[in-house]
């Protein structure tokens, strides 16, 4: 199926605007599944080496990803305390993902990760399952 340039303005529009895959779905009548609606919004707005399908880690992405998470967590002092001491959580801490993903990027981390990617990385580091 071929995308008109208006629904792609408007898929466009609306993610800008905050809403849903799912909310912009429904609005917007699409037929497509949300997974086909976020690949199609990544693909227009986004570079192809801005859409690297697993992109690498660097050590400084690391340390970017542990500095914004005690800077964002719900609770810093609990995490720094226990990661300072070896110790992990159960599970990942109460935090914005996507101000971690934007803290790693305007500190020069070498690759513009997503939220979904920056939790994952978070829970394989800290041995959490989720």
């Amino acid at each position: 199926m071929h995308y008109s340039d208006e629904r792609n303005a408007f898929l466009i529009d609306c993610k800008r605007r905050g809403l849903s895959y799912k909310d912009i779905k429904r609005v917007g009548g699409f037929k497509e599944a949300e997974s086909t609606l976020r690949g199609r919004y990544r693909t227009l707005t986004k570079t192809k080496d801005q859409r690297v399908r697993k992109p690498k880690w660097q050590s400084k992405d690391v340390r970017l990803l542990c500095e914004a998470v005690s800077i964002y967590a719900e609770t810093p002092d609990t995490y720094s305390s226990l990661t300072h001491l070896g110790m992990t959580m159960n599970e990942p801490p109460k935090v914005s993902w996507k101000k971690v993903a934007e803290h790693i990027w305007a500190q020069g981390g070498s690759y513009q990760f997503g939220n979904a990617t920056c939790k994952k990385k978070w829970c394989e580091i800290h041995n959490i399952r989720i």
